[in-house]
């Protein structure tokens, strides 16, 4: 059955503060040496970060014990924690153990607190406070553009300016998410704020020249124009797709003379470091890897080019956690995918498309970036999968974003 909206119990400050902290970051506004944390390298920024992670996993824990009678734990929960638990094994030949250690907790606390969210608020508050963070992060990208440009843009080797944001985080990707969730209409924002964000979300996006991130996009346009879901950006899905070919040559022009078309593959080394990655991980510790987080960050670092990251969450997952935790991230990525495919087939809504077209997205950018420790795209997957868990009844025909039993009011 479907459980009304109106009965849903409406997050407080705190609920909406932390979660809104959780996602954002909150953000480091300066940009630090990959290696500094497995060293335990300290500065204001990171004892914030530790203060908010401190204060939020305290609270989390403390909600997850009060509220263990109205809990809802599906298959695809005990699936991550299969997943979380191998990262938290790789802590035992971990190239960083207190590094691996660290960022397993973030990614306990960050699952169970989205889990919470979501299961006393509804999906659609959780991807509410989601859309303030993205334009929250792309604001501050751009605010820090105007006054200090080396800490957000990186140059290219064509000599072209890429806005990146390092100092805050990769732009692209809450500006991909700030779009889709527009074109699904899941948002609080009134008309005038829409269409600030459409012009941030869509200059963040196409200043970045994120190749990945520009095609899931298309892709979300194409899945909302050939499903018909009852969002209000479906006549403009159907536009843009009739206008594909020539949206297609424009992107490209625009893109050629700013990237190496090329690259994706060839001059950014990722097949070098992947083969790199693995080859180590299969030499030292192929059953529980070399640690999560810090086996792909420290050994990309010895790389001919440093490059502190597996840029594939299945790459990181091997690379830090072995066959083990490749296996297991397989298992929920092969479970998520068909119950997303189910969600959004047979569920119209506005809400069930929004969340089935921020999964597409993520495995899409995934397979070649990102990461899904405790940032912004890590804290989201997480709440995703608890939305896509929540939101299909295997054994009903229907779906519903919203059935799930809870309690009217939350505290």
């Amino acid at each position: 059955m479907e459980l009304p909206s109106s009965r849903m119990a409406t997050p407080g400050f705190i609920w909406t503060a932390f979660l809104f902290l959780l996602f954002t970051g909150p953000p480091k506004f300066r940009v630090r040496s990959p290696d500094a944390a497995a060293y335990g390298e300290l500065d204001p920024g990171t004892v914030m970060q530790l203060i908010v992670w401190i204060t939020i996993g305290l609270f989390t824990f403390y909600q997850f014990i009060a509220k263990r009678e109205r809990r809802n734990t599906t298959g695809l929960h005990w699936v991550s924690f299969l997943v979380i638990g191998t990262m938290g094994i790789s802590t035992f030949t971990s190239l960083s153990p207190s590094l691996t250690a660290f960022k397993t907790i973030q990614v306990v606390i960050a699952f169970l607190f989205c889990w919470l969210f979501i299961q006393l608020f509804g999906v659609d508050r959780f991807l509410h406070v989601i859309m303030w963070g993205c334009l929250f992060l792309c604001t501050a990208v751009v605010v820090m553009w105007f006054f200090d440009p080396d800490s957000v843009v990186l140059i290219e080797s064509t000599g072209e300016a890429r806005l990146r944001g390092q100092a805050i985080y990769e732009v692209a990707h809450p500006a991909l998410f700030g779009l889709v969730l527009l074109l699904s209409g899941v948002h609080t924002l009134g008309k005038g704020l829409q269409w600030f964000a459409v012009l941030l979300f869509g200059s963040a996006l196409l200043l970045s020249l994120d190749r990945m991130d520009w095609l899931a996009f298309a892709v979300t346009v194409a899945l909302a124009a050939y499903l018909k879901p009852d969002i209000p950006g479906r006549r403009l899905a159907r536009v843009s797709v009739c206008l594909s070919p020539v949206v297609a040559m424009v992107l490209l022009s625009f893109l050629s003379g700013r990237r190496e078309l090329d690259s994706m593959f060839a001059d950014s080394e990722r097949w070098g470091l992947w083969a790199f990655l693995v080859a180590n991980t299969l030499a030292t510790s192929p059953w529980i890897g070399t640690g999560f987080i810090a086996g792909s960050r420290l050994t990309g670092m010895e790389y001919t080019i440093p490059l502190p990251s597996g840029h594939s969450i299945f790459i990181d997952a091997f690379s830090g956690c072995g066959l083990l935790g490749l296996a297991a991230l397989l298992v929920l990525v092969f479970v998520l995918l068909p119950k997303t495919m189910r969600l959004v087939s047979r569920s119209k809504n506005k809400v069930s498309f929004a969340v089935g077209g921020l999964v597409f997205c993520l495995l899409m950018v995934s397979l070649v970036g990102a990461e899904i420790e405790a940032t912004p795209f890590g804290v989201l997957f997480w709440g995703l999968v608890s939305a896509v868990a929540f939101s299909v009844d295997d054994k009903s025909p229907s779906v519903s974003v919203n059935r799930m039993p809870l309690a009217v009011k939350a505290t």
